[in-house]
C-alpha cells in the first residue's frame, strides 16, 4: 500500500515532513482494515512509502521524511517518479539515465520502485 503521493510542494498535497508523520496513524488504520478484509497479518502487506520526483525539493523533502522516521512509522520501499524525459513523459526520446537515478537513490535504505522512466 502506499503512503503519500508526492506529499511536498504547493501543487501537491503541501505537507511538511511533521505533517506527514502526524497523518500517519490514520494510514495504519487503513493498512489494519486490508489487513483484516483479506485475511493476512499486516506484516505481509508492503508498505511504499511517500513517492518523489527525482528533482531537488523533492529529494530533500524525502531525506528529511526517510531520515527521521519514528520507530512507529514502518517503510517497506519507496516510489521514485522519474519526469527526466524530454517533451513530456509520452515522448520517445529519453534524458534519463538509469544508472545515475540508481546511483542518487542509493543512499536511501530501502527497496525502491522507479515510475515514469522510459528505457528503451
Amino acid at each position: 500500500m502506499g503512503y503519500l503521493n508526492e506529499p511536498y510542494g504547493e501543487n501537491q498535497a503541501n505537507l511538511t515532513v511533521p505533517n506527514a508523520f502526524t497523518l500517519w496513524p490514520s494510514f495504519w488504520d487503513r493498512v489494519v482494515e486490508h489487513a483484516d478484509n483479506h485475511g493476512v497479518s499486516t506484516d505481509e502487506i508492503k508498505i511504499v512509502g511517500p513517492s518523489i520526483a527525482s528533482k531537488d525539493g523533492a529529494m530533500r523533502w524525502g531525506e528529511d521524511f526517510y531520515f527521521n522516521l519514528p520507530e512507529n512509522i514502518r517503510i517497506d520501499a519507496i516510489n521514485v517518479h522519474e519526469y527526466n524525459i524530454n517533451g513530456g513523459q509520452q515522448a520517445v526520446d529519453c534524458n534519463c539515465e538509469p544508472k545515475l537515478l540508481r546511483d542518487t537513490l542509493s543512499h536511501y535504505r530501502y527497496d525502491y520502485y522507479v515510475e515514469n522512466l522510459c528505457i528503451f
